[in-house]
C-alpha cells in the first residue's frame, strides 16, 4: 500500500529569462590614415560599448603593436554610457611608404571576467607621403 504526502503532489509555476551576455563592441574594426613624412595624423575616434546583461563598470584596455601607433588613452571604464579611443598616427620616424598595424582592446566586467568578444582587434593601415620641398628662388 503506497501512502502520498498531505497537499501532495504541487505544482509550481516556473518563469525563466534568458538574458545575453556582456558583449564588447567597437565602432570599427578598420583605420585607415594617410600622413605626411614627419607629421602627426588627426585623430580618428573608435567607440568602445557594451551591449547584454553587463556587470558595470567594464573596464577596457587598448595596446598598439607599433611605436608609430598612438593612442589618446590605454585604459578606462564604461559605466553603460560608451567610451572613446583616439587614434593617430606620429610619423616622425616613418619613410615614406605603407604601414599596418593593430590595436588590441580587451575588456573585463567589475568582477574582472572576461567579457565576451574580448579582445578585439582594430587593424590600422598607413600610407606616409614624402616631405614635401618648397623650392627657394
Amino acid at each position: 500500500m503506497s501512502q502520498t504526502a498531505q497537499g501532495s503532489p504541487q505544482t509550481f509555476m516556473v518563469t525563466l529569462s534568458v538574458t545575453q551576455p556582456c558583449s564588447l563592441q567597437v565602432g570599427s574594426t578598420g583605420l585607415s590614415f594617410t600622413v605626411q613624412q614627419g607629421k602627426t595624423s588627426g585623430v580618428q575616434n573608435v567607440s568602445i560599448s557594451s551591449t547584454g546583461s553587463c556587470a558595470y563598470p567594464i573596464s577596457w584596455t587598448a595596446s598598439g603593436n607599433a611605436a608609430w601607433l598612438v593612442l589618446s588613452a590605454t585604459s578606462g571604464t564604461d559605466q553603460g554610457s560608451g567610451s572613446s579611443l583616439g587614434v593617430s598616427i606620429n610619423a616622425a620616424q616613418l619613410t615614406a611608404g605603407s604601414y599596418a598595424g593593430t590595436i588590441t582592446l580587451s575588456a573585463t566586467d567589475k568582477n574582472g571576467a572576461a567579457i565576451v568578444g574580448s579582445p578585439k582587434s582594430i587593424s590600422v593601415s598607413v600610407t606616409v607621403t614624402s616631405a614635401t620641398s618648397t623650392p627657394t628662388a
